[in-house]
């Protein structure tokens, strides 16, 4: 990849909440000693309230070496969108480049990114994101045929580059089209970021808002890429050191997608999205009127053209099914089969309503959630990809057994631990007897 000798400089924004003393120090170096100083206008640090002492005064004394940097203390618990937006107020520079702190540049990381932010100011540049153990720091170069993807729960998932991308690229240093971005560390134009909506000020803490950009980039005549030649580390937590409003990470996530959906998603994709959380539904998402606004006065493209455009590989959802729902025991019917992620699944209490526990009886015979179609292995359930092998299809008729076809085993429960298994089928077991929470007929139409 050929780099021009008059690119843009940059404004590097970086909030912190409660982060590590060491790894907010490896953040801030990696940039200041990797990055070109005439390419480097300035490092905006935000520190989104942070309540540890040494992100205070600590911060400021050992910043004030770098002139470079500034840091910004605010006065109330903002979360990741609202405090970016502090920041790119106050960025001089022609490009935004939005980091994690927690997170380490390679060499060259940035001069890719600058370059293609100048080829066409609507590209917007993501690095290829490594990682970082977060308990050796052990640097580890991922691979970088992967694009950005999404469930149809609108959560972000890695996807594998579709055969047309691998066609269209001539070299391994080229530019990766991707759906959707990851999030954490990208390069925009300042001017074009405002022009699409900025970030949405109504988001909660964290969570969606790069789903929510991705869509807004693409449909609003921008396109995003995923640059190989361009490499930062990043520390994938376990949790997250700061809280959320009233402690549910999962209500503030599914708040910001629904803003997502509610603006950037039409129907029939939209009820897509309540099958699979159906606990959004009739939730308030707060007044849309701005960012709806924002898709109406750019003459954005709709979510169907997205889809056949940019994301033509994606899996196409089901909008007629033979169950959906709760999956209830019949044996034990306070259970009911829950996705524990990672590709477990389990039995547990059953919820009102709650997304891990909403499976899907195809037209096809598949068992699907959140994405993921149920197959055996060695008798036990897993989850798997409905796309990249045959998926297990299954029988099933109202209450009855759940019969996998190609083993001819039943889905069954182990008594004394209630575990989940395929066993050899016995008619008059009622640890083989199964109730969705809602039937269709042929035509879709919901059975009383």
């Amino acid at each position: 990849m050929k780099v021009s000798n008059d690119l843009p400089t940059t404004t590097v924004i970086m909030t912190y909440c409660e982060e590590a003393w060491s790894t907010l120090l490896r953040s801030v170096h990696s940039v200041i000693n990797r990055s070109p100083p005439e390419l480097l206008e300035e490092i905006i640090l935000i520190d989104d309230f942070s309540e540890r002492d040494y992100l205070k005064q600590p911060v400021d004394e050992y910043m004030s070496k770098f002139p470079k940097v500034k840091v910004i203390h605010l006065k109330e618990r903002h979360g990741l969108v609202r405090a970016r937006m502090v920041g790119a107020a106050m960025a001089t520079a022609q490009v935004l480049t939005f980091l994690d702190s927690h997170i380490e540049c390679t060499v060259g990381w940035l001069e890719p990114l600058l370059q293609r932010v100048k080829d066409e100011r609507t590209n917007v540049a993501c690095s290829v994101i490594d990682e970082i153990d977060s308990i050796n720091f052990a640097y580890t170069r991922v691979d970088a045929n992967l694009i950005g993807s999404f469930s149809w729960s609108f959560a972000f998932q890695w996807a594998v580059m579709p055969e047309h991308e691998r066609e269209r690229r001539k070299a391994p240093s080229w530019p990766i089209r991707s759906p959707t971005m990851a999030g954490g560390i990208f390069a925009i134009d300042r001017a074009f970021f405002y022009e699409i909506g900025a970030y949405d000020p109504g988001f909660k803490i964290w969570g969606a808002d790069n789903i929510d950009l991705s869509f807004r980039i693409w449909m609003c005549g921008g396109q995003l890429e995923f640059l190989p030649c361009s490499r930062v580390g990043h520390i994938f937590r376990n949790g997250h050191p700061f809280t959320f409003p009233e402690s549910n990470i999962k209500q503030t996530f599914h708040h910001n997608t629904l803003r997502t959906v509610e603006v950037w998603v039409d129907e029939p994709y939209k009820q897509v999205f309540f099958d699979h959380v159906p606990e959004m539904k009739g939730v308030d998402p707060g007044d849309l009127t701005e960012r709806r606004a924002i898709r109406e006065n750019l003459e954005c493209k709709d979510f169907q053209w997205y889809l056949d455009n940019v994301h033509p590989d994606h899996s196409k959802p089901d909008f007629k099914f033979k169950a959906k729902g709760s999956l209830r025991s019949r044996r034990y019917p306070h259970l009911c089969l829950t996705n524990m992620a990672k590709g477990r699944i389990a039995l547990l209490d059953c919820a009102d309503v709650q997304r891990n526990q909403v499976f899907f009886y195809t037209m096809r015979e598949t068992i699907e959630t959140d994405g993921f179609c149920i197959t055996n292995n060695d008798d036990q359930l897993a989850l798997g990809s409905c796309h990249t092998n045959p998926a297990s299809t299954f029988k099933h008729v109202k209450g009855n057994q759940i019969k996998e076809i190609s083993s001819g085993k039943c889905l069954g429960i182990e008594d004394e631990t209630t575990d989940v298994l395929f066993e050899q089928c016995q008619s008059n077991s009622g640890n083989q007897r199964w109730m969705w929470e809602n039937y269709f007929d042929e035509n879709g139409e919901k059975e009383l």
